[in-house]
């Protein structure tokens, strides 16, 4: 008879190694997890296989296919943000946008304790890369990661990207700069 574990706990970061060449189907499908890394050495991967994941990290620098990339581009749900290094952004959005679409990509940063936002460093402040909540109030200027406080003098390119939730926002006075489309397609 086999016994089966039941997870109590959230598992919120998952990195696979870059020994990992290949993701199958519905692999991590309906999990908890937060956040995933796909290594650089992938190969061969499904879409579905990282279903309901909210960010999706990306290491390399060379974009490859899902096997079902189809999948991928008809399906993209709206709470999935992928992330790459700056260096990379284009190239992935060269790969994988459909008609005229963002698809989503943004450049890598880190998520505060709240888990709805990504952050970076700028070296002049940091950058509201994206929300992923689901609506209501908003602060935006003075959010933690890692327990430390940080301050947000930027909303970068399409940060509230098609947010379809209802949202009220408050800017503090630390932010200086609204970026091309941050909040394009929000309802």
């Amino acid at each position: 008879m086999q016994k089966f574990v039941q997870m109590k706990k959230t598992l919120k970061e998952f990195i696979l190694p870059d020994t990992v060449t290949y993701l199958g189907d519905r692999a991590f499908k309906e999990t908890n997890i937060q956040k995933f890394t796909i290594p650089a050495n992938i190969v061969t991967w499904y879409s579905t296989s990282i279903v309901k994941i909210p960010y999706i990290f990306f290491n390399g620098l060379t974009p490859v296919f899902p096997y079902d990339i189809g999948t991928l581009r008809g399906t993209n749900y709206t709470h999935q943000k992928y992330f790459v290094d700056e260096g990379a952004l284009q190239t992935y959005l060269n790969k994988f946008t459909h008609n005229s679409d963002p698809f989503y990509f943004y450049p890598k940063g880190e998520i505060t304790d709240d888990g709805f936002h990504v952050v970076r460093d700028t070296g002049n402040g940091y950058e509201l890369v994206v929300y992923a909540g689901t609506g209501g109030d908003i602060k935006c200027g003075d959010l933690t990661v890692n327990g430390k406080q940080v301050y947000v003098t930027s909303v970068g390119k399409y940060a509230y990207y098609h947010v379809k939730e209802a949202f009220n926002i408050t800017f503090e006075d630390t932010v200086t700069q609204i970026n091309d489309r941050a909040f394009y397609n929000s309802k």
